[in-house]
């Protein structure tokens, strides 16, 4: 009935179909609605890398093209950012304590998180955590420092992962960010 669907409308359904169906057209609204999350979940990642990120030139090539989000969409992110930049240094930090923050289910941040920029909010926490750490590595502070600040619990779980992250050791990268 109208109440029904308008109350889908109000909980952000992707479509709307009446009983009986034809199977072409669930078919074909299923694929484009498919379609449609899959540009978004590119799009929106390189939104992530403009919300409040430390920036890098050096970053990997494989990002995402840049989309513009609905209001509601960028707000979203952008409270996700500004609690990832206020807690990213706590290395306790975790994807329920995240939720919390930010007033939703983990499940519903996983979800919502991946539609919208195409991965976890913990991997959004780690490149985060990255990017801010090539930054220090930048301005010379010692790796076994950025280790503490930027919230990682072991300095070679964090060199290992910055080299898969930025191809390069921590000490590699900041030795070619002197050598210029």
């Amino acid at each position: 009935d109208k109440e029904s669907r308008i109350q889908g409308w109000n909980e952000n359904i992707d479509d709307y179909m009446t009983k009986p169906f034809d199977e072409e057209e669930l078919r074909a609204r299923v694929s484009n609605i498919i379609d449609i999350r899959n540009i978004l979940s590119r799009k929106a990642g390189q939104s992530l890398e403009t919300a409040k990120q430390p920036s890098d030139s050096e970053e990997p090539a494989s990002e995402p093209q840049p989309k513009v989000l609905n209001k509601k969409e960028q707000a979203f992110v952008d409270k996700l950012m500004r609690i990832i930049e206020e807690n990213y240094q706590h290395s306790e930090l975790r994807r329920q304590d995240i939720a919390s923050l930010m007033a939703v289910s983990d499940r519903q941040l996983l979800r919502k998180v991946k539609a919208l920029l195409g991965k976890s909010a913990i991997e959004v926490l780690k490149e985060y955590r990255l990017r801010k750490a090539s930054q220090l590595l930048k301005e010379g502070e010692q790796i076994s420092r950025i280790v503490e600040l930027v919230g990682f619990n072991s300095a070679s779980r964090f060199s290992a992962t910055f080299k898969h992250f930025f191809q390069q050791t921590p000490k590699e990268y900041q030795a070619s960010k002197k050598a210029r």
